[in-house]
């Protein structure tokens, strides 16, 4: 209630009380607006502001979602990602959160802002067997830390990113801790990062290709976060000159999106673009052509 009660004369202040409707019907219209927004988000699946989609609202969550949403500039599409054995959309589910979270995490965030208990197949199997675990709550805020001392840099230097490089690092190194642990995840991120920002690809190679298992096991094999994390690694592979390691995972990616996003969207058809480029320079190099970039555009 306190959210609404900011908002409300907030917008009161702004526009005057005489272009407000009553205080529950903007109760109302405000609970509804918490219940059924979605989080639109760009081809790179970063988020971009909310919408509302009254069609969409109508699906039901789950941790294991047999539905995919994404989008193609405003549009929200509605994708199919693993057989659906139903006529109604009863049977649809898709996923309202990030589904890279300890499985309390999920239960609380659900709770917190769609106000039910999630009784999905994956939170009932993660009841025995955790997705993902952690040791320690203070490493995983040991990592946070780092993450919040870097966000407070401006602009910073390459040797700033090489110092946050070296000190996820050092944390990987010193813990030992299994891929699956959230905080040895949130160390990898953090080295992908500073590893990307400073052009040390080979180092992000490295980062990126031990958080693929976690990601495919979470999100799935047709979740944009996972296209994108091949996309990436495939785009670090390229930059350190290995182009044949590349090629595979643009395929990957590409084969995943195919079915996230469709062969129709601007995604797919830049990841085709990808995998023809990459194609046709490992032939030109095989067929030892010297300008490669030249011979690639006139083919």
């Amino acid at each position: 209630m306190a959210k609404f009660t900011l908002l409300w004369h907030t917008v009161e202040a702004f526009l005057g009380e005489e272009w407000l409707p009553s205080y529950d019907t903007g109760l109302e219209i405000y609970g509804k607006t918490v219940i059924n927004r979605f989080g639109s988000c760009d081809d790179a699946n970063t988020s971009g502001g909310i919408g509302l989609y009254i069609g969409p609202s109508v699906f039901d969550h789950s941790c294991d979602p047999n539905a995919q949403v994404v989008y193609d500039g405003r549009k929200l599409l509605l994708r199919e990602i693993k057989d659906i054995d139903c006529d109604t959309a009863d049977g649809v589910r898709i996923a309202y959160i990030d589904l890279l979270k300890l499985q309390k995490e999920r239960a609380a965030e659900l709770k917190n802002k769609y106000y039910f208990d999630c009784d999905c197949s994956r939170c009932a199997a993660e009841k025995v067997t955790s997705y993902l675990t952690e040791k320690s709550p203070a490493l995983t805020r040991q990592v946070s830390s780092l993450w919040s001392e870097l966000k407070l840099a401006e602009s910073p230097s390459w040797e700033a990113y090489m110092k946050f490089l070296e000190a996820a690092e050092r944390f990987i190194a010193a813990n030992g801790l299994p891929e699956n642990d959230i905080a040895q995840e949130d160390a990898r991120k953090l080295a992908t990062y500073c590893s990307v920002r400073g052009r040390m690809f080979e180092f992000a190679v490295t980062h990126l290709k031990a958080r693929v298992q976690i990601y495919r096991k979470c999100y799935g094999q047709f979740h944009p976060v996972y296209s994108n994390l091949l996309f990436n690694l495939a785009s670090a592979l390229r930059q350190s000159g290995r182009d044949e390691d590349a090629l595979k995972y643009f395929k990957e990616a590409s084969n995943s999106v195919a079915v996230s996003h469709g062969k129709e969207h601007p995604r797919y058809q830049m990841l085709t673009e990808a995998v023809l480029r990459c194609t046709v320079e490992i032939a030109a190099r095989n067929q030892g052509i010297p300008d490669l970039e030249k011979w690639a555009q006139s083919c």
